[in-house]
């Protein structure tokens, strides 16, 4: 937290767990503070037993990430072209899957990330839409 900052959490009770639902971080600034509130709605828990043992029996996987290449890594598919609308690809797993590009982007901004993803999660169906910047 920045000098003269402040966050103050709303959770809710779910079950055995606590489910956030609403962040206020204020930040001081010349002249003021500055207050955003973030709310949380439609949450959902959904516990993913055999997938978490499955990540936890891997232990601490921090790494640094792999060096930029131009070849895709072996096993893998690579994704269509950015002028292409959206990828479609069926991975095989049970767990779908969508990447959602930011403002002034396209589907292209995840080519990267995907494969890094997909060397240790199967998904299921996975999604890269590209939409308009509009």
């Amino acid at each position: 937290m920045p000098s003269g900052g402040s966050e103050s959490w709303t959770y809710a009770a779910s079950g055995s767990n606590w489910i956030a639902q609403k962040l206020v971080h204020t930040v001081s600034v010349s002249g003021g503070s500055v207050t955003s509130t973030f709310q949380f709605a439609n949450v959902g828990w959904y516990d993913n037993a055999a997938n978490d043992a499955a990540r936890a029996s891997k232990g601490y996987t921090g790494q640094e990430p792999p060096l930029a290449v131009s070849t895709v890594p072996s096993g893998l598919t690579p994704a269509a072209p950015a002028s292409s609308s959206t990828v479609v690809n069926q991975l095989g797993g049970s767990q779908n899957v969508v990447f959602m590009h930011g403002l002034g982007s396209n589907g292209a901004t995840w080519n990267r990330m995907t494969n890094w993803l997909n060397l240790d999660f199967l998904f299921g169906t996975e999604v890269v839409p590209t939409f308009d910047w509009t």
